[in-house]
């Protein structure tokens, strides 16, 4: 099975280690792909590029994270693995999937929330 750049991967590594991702690249002659590892069972490969044989890889639906929450998973992800780019990326589309309300309201100061005058405790 071809895999495609950007593909939404799970599977094994070498070392046994479940993961998921996407892919940042592939060999076809020797049917190795290499991923961006997003989760996996040993947090020290997260946010890491591991090379990963084709047969050991399954397709995922095209954005497993789909839906506000799952862009802001991925943005404590980006924050995470210090990716700024993929971090810009990611508030980006936050920021477009929001209501054109809610992002007035995020990009104006916050109104002053008391309501009534302050006055003075002596008397004065």
């Amino acid at each position: 099975m071809k895999f495609e750049e950007g593909q939404w991967v799970q599977g094994r590594t070498a070392e046994g280690e479940l993961i998921q991702g996407w892919v940042e690249s592939s060999d076809s002659l020797e049917r190795i792909v290499k991923v961006r590892v997003v989760n996996s069972d040993h947090m020290d490969i997260l946010g890491k590029r591991v090379a990963v044989r084709e047969a050991w890889l399954k397709a995922l639906p095209s954005n497993p994270f789909a839906g506000t929450e799952g862009v802001r998973d991925l943005i404590d992800l980006a924050l995470s693995t210090r990716d700024r780019d993929w971090f810009m990326e990611l508030t980006e589309l936050s920021g477009a999937s929001r209501r054109p309300a809610e992002r007035e309201a995020s990009s104006s100061e916050a109104p002053c929330r008391r309501t009534t005058p302050l006055t003075s405790t002596n008397g004065a």
